[in-house]
């Protein structure tokens, strides 16, 4: 068991020069979703650095799921929070999800200050649904 911010990773196999392992995650923060999934470009701070460089969201709500019943979940989702219709964009990663369908599904506008991340941990999808700030 391995204890990752408040969170934590189950581990079932063996880890070495060889890796046959299955790991289980259990609340693990959304920092440590890099870990996972590199190339994420998630940054969690507690004050914004005086930079041009980042996008600054706040999270509103997370999903996760079985990636197949993803699309849907993540409309219900957006039009729960209040989102639907008031979508810039879907980022998605690591093929979890159409992008160009929950796009079309969720109604992204340009004008949008909402936008849905997502990405697949092993076989499951994880959402984020954030607002630009």
């Amino acid at each position: 068991v391995l204890a990752i911010g408040g969170g934590r990773i189950d581990v079932e196999g063996r880890l070495g020069r060889e890796l046959d392992a299955r790991l289980r995650l259990r609340a693990v923060p959304l920092a440590a979703a890099e870990i996972f999934a590199p190339g994420l470009g998630l940054v969690v701070v507690e004050e914004r650095p005086a930079t041009p460089w980042f996008e600054w969201f706040r999270v509103v709500a997370e999903l996760t799921g079985r990636a197949e019943a993803l699309p849907r979940r993540a409309t219900e989702l957006a039009r729960a929070q209040g989102a639907a219709g008031q979508l810039r964009s879907v980022r998605v990663r690591g093929g979890a999800a159409d992008a160009d369908q929950l796009t079309r599904a969720l109604g992204c506008t340009p004008q949008g200050r909402f936008v849905l991340f997502v990405w697949r941990e092993a076989s499951k999808a994880r959402a984020v649904l954030t607002e630009a700030s």
